[in-house]
This record gives C-alpha cells, structure tokens and sequence, in this order.
C-alpha cells in the first residue's frame, strides 16, 4: 500500500514508478489486488485498470490455523512462557514499517507477566536485539526467527500486536484471527484486516491507548471457533484459488 524505502531512497523509487507506471499498465490484462488499499496505490493512476480491479482474499488453509489447546501447552513449554504469562506476539520481517521497535516500547511499560514473541527475521534484528539488552528485558523477549510452523506456535500467543506503518492485509494478521488470538493493529491500515471482532485499531502515536488497550482484554473466550469466521468471510485458500481461476477464464472466454 505504500513504498517502505526512506529518504533519497524513496524519492528515487517514487521516480522510476512514475516513469515506469505506464509501461506496467499497458502489460495487465486483470488488475488484481489483496485490498482497496492496495488497488489505490498500485492502480490508482489509471482509471480504466482501478475500476476493473479484482479483489482476490489473501486465503489461507484455515484448518491448519483452528486453535488446539493441546498444542498451545507443547509451544508454551517450548518457547519458555509460563502458564501465567501472557503473550504478546508480531509475525513478519523485522524491519522499520513493522514497527517492531514499537511493540518493545510497550513492553518495557507492561507488568512482568507480559512477554513479547517476535518471529522473522530482517535487517532490524540487531537494533532490535540493542534495544532489548540496553532495557533490561532479555527475559521477556524472544526471538524466534524463521520458522516454517507459525500454524502451531499461534497457540501458544495470547495478544497479536500490529503497530505497522502501513500493510496491505498481511497473511499474518488473518492467521491470527483464524487461530482466535485477539488483534491491536495500528489506525493507520485498512478496516479490511478485521474479519472477526477479534481486531481493535489504535493511534500509534499513542502508547497510553496500547497500553489500555492491551491491559484491558479479555482473554478468557473460545477460541476454537474463530477459523469458521474468517472461513465465511472468504478467506480460505481455496476460495481465493476458486475466485482467480473464474476471473482467468472469463477473461479468456472475453479473448
């Protein structure tokens, strides 16, 4: 939904996507798009393409992602939370329009009893590792790295944190709610990421609210029946699989 780069880098981008804007919407036959968001930023500039924009749901293979609580203990013991530890969570790349540096702020303010569960990896890591030393907060923060299971170390997460700049809608964002885990995103992204009630925005400038927020949840619901939602809400795999190959055909019966 935006261009991640910062200063002379990001005017230079912003350049070559204005010189190259035309050549790339003469290439398109169908115009698809994860979001409105999206479709704004990449179609935005030709009128024809954006009002031919199809939305094709980031669908994911929700049964993978129903809560389990069996798992949730095994991830827990694993990660090293304790049972009455809370978990708060970010999935992604651990770089600036992440945020992550956000999620850490709020943790050095929260009880003890707050831990924060970072997974990817990115060019921030390091900054990010600085941080969590100079605050004394090696205890409550780890990181996870890459891992190719998040499915069933979502179990295992209490809070899913999103303090991003700007996203399109992230597959993350959908997992978690697929998985029942309650949602605080940043104002700044699209309604779009809400497919349950799971998911509360907050200003990001605003770290009292997060706090409030965070503090203030009920976590003591049913989660096993939050992959069902996002299911009617069109956001399984083979739903977006189904919608994109029916858009493809018709196109070619249109040829």
């Amino acid at each position: 939904t935006n261009n991640e780069e910062k200063g002379i880098k990001k005017f230079i981008f912003l350049i070559i996507e204005n010189i190259n804007s035309k050549r790339f919407y003469s290439l398109i036959d169908i115009p698809f798009s994860c979001s409105k968001d999206s479709a704004n930023y990449f179609y935005g500039k030709c009128q024809e393409l954006h009002d031919k924009v199809v939305i094709i749901n980031n669908g994911i293979k929700i049964s993978e992602y129903k809560f389990e609580e069996t798992v949730r203990q095994k991830v827990r013991y694993e990660v090293g939370l304790k049972e009455e530890d809370i978990a708060l969570t970010m999935i992604g790349r651990l770089t600036a329009v992440k945020n992550q540096i956000f999620s850490l702020k709020l943790l050095k303010k929260l009880d003890d009893k707050f831990k924060l569960v970072l997974f990817g990896d990115g060019e921030d890591l390091e900054i990010l590792e600085k941080f969590v030393m100079n605050n004394q907060l090696s205890s409550r923060v780890f990181f996870m790295g890459m891992r190719k299971n998040i499915s069933a170390y979502l179990n295992g997460m209490d809070v899913f944190l999103l303090p991003s700049f700007h996203e399109g809608i992230p597959f993350s964002i959908i997992e978690a709610q697929a998985n029942g885990i309650s949602c605080i995103v940043s104002d700044r992204l699209s309604k779009e990421l809400a497919v349950s009630d799971l998911v509360s925005f907050c200003d990001i400038e605003n770290y009292e609210y997060w706090l409030e927020k965070i503090c203030s949840l009920n976590l003591n619901y049913k989660r096993e029946q939050y992959y069902k939602i996002v299911k009617a809400n069109g956001f399984s795999i083979e739903q977006s699989a189904d919608k994109f190959m029916k858009e493809v055909e018709r196109f070619r019966r249109k040829s």
